[in-house]
């Protein structure tokens, strides 16, 4: 008995439409989310990659006991490029009247490229006391 006052049960073609638009927006949004995490991720191993170089040339600059030897830039692998300088230290706070050792600051400047748009770089300083003459 099919009377008028009964409905069937079901979704409808529009609620079903609607449905489906909502799950693909919120698909889209859930991959855009993804990619800006793993392109953020990237840049860090990157930049946690750089800083590893610049303290390990840093440490390299205050261990070695002439730094004049030392070379003033280089390579590691293709993407980073490293530079070392090496400068008397000039703060007034530093000059504490004659000594046999100067402060000299070392300065590791690590750079790279994200891509072609955007290049990176970072640069960390130390003071280290010498008795060398620097070039």
């Amino acid at each position: 008995m099919y009377g008028t006052a009964e409905r069937q049960r079901g979704f409808s073609l529009l609620e079903v439409l609607v449905a489906l638009v909502i799950l693909a927006l919120s698909y889209g949004m859930v991959l855009q989310l993804l990619g800006d995490a793993t392109i953020k991720a990237s840049r860090a191993g990157e930049y946690r990659q750089a800083l590893m170089i610049a303290e390990s040339q840093l440490n390299l600059a205050t261990t070695v006991r002439n730094p004049t030897v030392l070379p003033e830039s280089g390579y590691v692998g293709s993407d980073f490029h490293w530079r070392l300088q090496l400068e008397p230290a000039t703060s007034p706070e530093l000059q504490t009247g004659p000594s046999l050792y100067a402060p000299l600051l070392a300065t590791v400047t690590v750079s790279w490229n994200h891509d072609a748009d955007t290049p990176s770089r970072i640069e960390i300083s130390t003071i280290r006391l010498s008795s060398s003459v620097l070039r």
